[in-house]
């Protein structure tokens, strides 16, 4: 079957346009719905549409590659009004025996976008669960020890405590509460609030309170963390909230790789990208799996949506970065991200 001949059974069953180019990134094929959202109904106004916006395209073209795991990806206007309507297009590169050129992947930038919320939402609701249970029990315990030693200070009306066992007591309920208030404000900035555009924000003060969210899950599962920071704020420009449950989604994969015991070590480096480096000591992926590491609904795990590490992607390509996986600096497994141009602090 020709490369149109499968586009065109495959747009009849996937809501995207579909759209196939040839070597000289001419339309060779087009479907019905990629021609709705384009907004044309001839040949002639599909190719007058094509030459508007194949400039816009030409940064995809140069940064597609053959047998990426992932597209290319890039939204576009429709047309030359501010009004019109954007499209998310993805960029495959065809490279067979019998056919070379490009598959494109036509969305609605705003549908694609309302999409991506979603799958963030439900990833970020699904990490945070067994981390919040694992906070409930140690607010619990806090709580334990506070009922206790409110009891024994209640004694005293009755001449049971003497003053330097009240004084005690009275610390350890201090200590308490003031854990209580550390693990409320953990669990409260877990859910960092949702940004309608970018912010500068500190990518070191973001890792830290990551670390302090997961730190009750590693502790119950004696994983030890390590966290390494650069001296001084390191500044980007983004969506905190975002990058946070990206690196939150490196954290819970890491922990699920170590059942039993390990370490998981995050480091974050300045340099002309800021880099992040989530290392683990449990079990690498098989090679034959690196290839669809990312893709939508592929999982290593028996449970796995194979949802989180795509949004990560997702999240942070959009942001203008870089992710990968492989061997550590010390052999272990480890996931790098990289994030453009760290800024100089300025205050907002």
């Amino acid at each position: 079957m020709s490369p149109c001949g499968w586009a065109f059974r495959l747009s009849e069953v996937l809501d995207v346009g579909v759209v196939v180019l040839g070597q000289d990134r001419r339309i060779d094929f087009a479907n019905r719905r990629a021609r709705r959202l384009l907004d044309v109904g001839s040949d002639t106004e599909l190719e007058q549409a094509w030459i508007r916006i194949q400039p816009e395209l030409a940064p995809l073209f140069d940064r597609a590659v053959p047998g990426a795991s992932s597209p290319v990806e890039g939204s576009v206007p429709t047309g030359p009004s501010p009004e019109a309507a954007a499209l998310r297009i993805q960029v495959y590169v065809i490279d067979e025996d019998e056919y070379s050129g490009h598959l494109l992947l036509l969305k609605n930038a705003d549908r694609a976008d309302a999409i991506d919320a979603s799958l963030r939402h439900a990833t970020r609701n699904r990490n945070l669960g067994p981390l919040y249970r694992d906070h409930a029990h140690d607010l619990k315990g806090a709580m334990n020890v506070i009922a206790m030693n409110v009891e024994l200070l209640a004694r005293r009306n009755d001449g049971d405590s003497s003053q330097s066992d009240m004084t005690v007591r009275s610390a350890v309920v201090r200590r308490e509460l003031n854990r209580l208030d550390r693990t409320l404000d953990v669990v409260l900035n877990s859910h960092p609030v949702e940004r309608e555009s970018p912010q500068v924000y500190d990518l070191g003060l973001l890792c830290r309170s990551l670390f302090e969210l997961v730190a009750p899950r590693a502790s119950r599962q004696h994983v030890r963390l390590d966290l390494a920071l650069p001296s001084g704020r390191l500044d980007l420009d983004g969506f905190p909230d975002r990058i946070h449950d990206a690196l939150l989604n490196l954290l819970v994969t890491s922990l699920d790789a170590m059942t039993e015991g390990g370490t998981l070590k995050v480091t974050v480096e300045r340099s002309t990208a800021a880099r992040v480096y989530v290392c683990h000591t449990g079990p690498g992926l098989e090679a034959d799996k690196l290839s669809e590491l990312w893709c939508l609904h592929d999982s290593s795990k028996a449970r796995g949506t194979g949802v989180g590490l795509y949004v990560t992607r997702m999240i942070v390509e959009a942001h203008g970065g870089r992710i990968s996986y492989g061997p550590g600096p010390s052999g272990d497994s480890c996931f790098i991200v990289e994030l453009p141009s760290p800024q100089p602090h300025s205050d907002l």
